[in-house]
């Protein structure tokens, strides 16, 4: 009986028909060669397709039957099968950097792949489902200044990179008939999502707007260019999925960009939208701070304390509001600050001093997710976060839709992450009661499907069913995972005092807050109190 690795082996040899990579100096088998090499016209992408596919297709094969001949049938067919989405991504990469040189355009490709768990040594491999290119603005930029009007030297790049996407014309080099049909048969199924980036500069709204009103203008480009309109999706992503660092003009650059991600079909497309990160690090500190005038005349505890009875309750509260000191402006264009919300009483949540390093919460870093490869080996051990909710500001991306048909039709899944599907949390903060109502994150881009409730109870009485809450808020949101959990932001912008509020939520059950803060004024002094609430049966 022959041994699996020798299987295997054979397998792999048969469909590499250029046969196995060598390193030039030595001329023996090179694994870097063969599945990591710089070269952007190499096979790695195919090499890698063929050994998963020969790995999954020898444990298939020996399952069906417990043979050589059946294990080796198993694997080469797994391994010509995996090969031709691989060859293809290869194809596209090396055509892809000729035409960034040609045009003197930067263009960054890279394979997405997908761990597979099935291996004949039980360890991982992984099997190669497309390929995300992200375009760089060149010189003078892809669009007209503030429009979504490509350039005339937009329009002739776009076309040649659009034919490095268009399944027909690439089969026209198959020879093979049956390789050519197959080749056909899985491009259908095909899914090509365009993305438009942004730093973020300026309102993150207004950036939301105009990339999406870009991302679709090259969407409707590529269906000019041959490729079908049902297999096109594009995104609106703004300033969310920074890849470049914005404190920088050269970053700020780089963010500013055209992605195009194509997956080989419909699951692989939800596993890509599920495992895309916001790389909190690379957003810009919030250059701007709200501060919440004290009030003179009124005291929280004054306006609803029954318990200590020292208090009567104001019918007549002074409404208190909230004033914006924005720093000068300078280049680059600071952050856009939010309007602040009149409050009527400041609560004291009995914190410490406000300290940037003490109100940090740590979501770990941007490690891989299971699954899905997206993110470099160069970023995959940075820390996630930058500071405290209050060095950040509400961000948003826009939908996910489909160009065929409405253009407005959304595309999800619905799937919410575990333990923020719409659920409650809430938490005793000193003598307040806070609570976080209907919380629902998609796990596609762990974007907010709704605004929350917040409530806060002051001086709160369990007791006492006929309790009315001292602020009702429906806050902005933002949400970034990383290693250790998921980060939800919310921004009060001082109602109440309250500034925003951190919290740290568990990956899985138990559904506590691993870590938490409330950002809040009191005296004309900005405090932080433990915030660490637990979801509701």
């Amino acid at each position: 009986m022959l041994s699996k690795h020798k299987i295997l082996t054979a397998a792999v040899c048969m469909a590499f028909a250029s046969g196995c990579a060598t390193d030039p100096k030595t001329g023996q088998f090179s694994i870097k060669e063969t599945f990591a090499s710089d070269d952007p016209c190499s096979n790695n992408s195919r090499n890698i397709g063929v050994f998963a596919g020969a790995v999954v297709g020898t444990i298939i094969g020996n399952q069906m039957k417990n043979s050589d001949a059946s294990r080796l049938i198993g694997a080469s067919i797994g391994a010509a099968l995996g090969g031709l989405i691989g060859a293809d991504v290869d194809r596209q990469r090396c055509e892809l950097s000729k035409i960034a040189k040609k045009h003197q355009t930067k263009i960054d490709s890279s394979p997405i792949e997908i761990k597979t768990d099935a291996d004949i040594n039980n360890s991982q491999s992984s099997q190669t489902v497309g390929i995300s290119v992200d375009v760089g603005e060149p010189d003078g930029g892809h669009f007209a200044k503030g429009s979504d009007q490509l350039t005339p030297k937009a329009k002739e790049y776009f076309t040649e990179v659009t034919a490095t996407f268009n399944a027909q014309k690439a089969s026209e080099t198959i020879t093979d008939p049956k390789a050519k049909a197959e080749y056909l048969k899985q491009s259908a199924n095909r899914k090509l999502f365009l993305v438009g980036h942004t730093d973020d500069t300026g309102s993150t709204q207004l950036n939301v707007d105009l990339s999406e009103r870009r991302a679709k203008a090259v969407a409707k480009f590529l269906t000019s260019q041959g490729i079908k309109e049902s297999q096109i999706y594009y995104q609106g992503a703004g300033e969310m999925y920074p890849i470049a660092n914005n404190n920088q003009e050269a970053g700020r650059a780089a963010n500013r960009r055209v992605q195009l991600v194509q997956v080989q079909d419909e699951a692989a497309f939800h596993n890509y939208l599920t495992q895309r990160i916001s790389k909190l690090s690379y957003f810009r500190p919030n250059t701007t701070d709200t501060t919440v005038a004290e009030a003179a005349s009124i005291d929280i505890e004054k306006v609803s304390n029954k318990k200590s009875g020292t208090g009567k309750k104001n019918t007549d509260p002074t409404t208190i509001t909230s004033v914006s000191k924005p720093t000068k402006s300078a280049k680059p264009e600071p952050l856009a600050t939010e309007k602040t919300t009149p409050s009527k009483g400041l609560i004291d949540f009995g914190g410490v001093p406000y300290g940037d390093e003490g109100a940090k919460i740590d979501p770990g870093k941007v490690a891989e997710k299971s699954g899905f490869s997206l993110i470099s080996k160069a970023h995959a051990d940075q820390p996630l976060v930058i500071g405290s909710c209050k060095n950040d500001r509400p961000r948003s991306s826009g939908e996910i839709k489909s160009l065929s048909g409405d253009a407005a039709t959304k595309y999800s899944t619905n799937e919410k992450l575990p333990g923020l599907f719409g659920r409650t949390w809430r938490d005793m903060v000193g003598a307040h009661l806070v609570v976080i109502n209907n919380l629902s994150v998609l796990r596609e881009g762990t974007v907010a499907t709704n605004l929350p409730e917040i409530k806060v109870y002051a001086n709160y009485d369990p007791k006492d069913t006929q309790a009315k809450p001292a602020i009702t808020e429906t806050p902005q949101v933002n949400v970034y995972q990383g290693d250790k959990g998921y980060l939800v932001r919310t921004f009060l912008n001082g109602k109440g005092g309250i500034k925003c509020i951190d919290m740290l939520s568990p990956p899985s059950p138990p559904f506590a807050a691993k870590e938490g803060r409330i950002i809040y004024t009191h005296n004309s002094t900005d405090y932080m109190a433990k915030f660490t609430p637990r979801m509701a049966d």
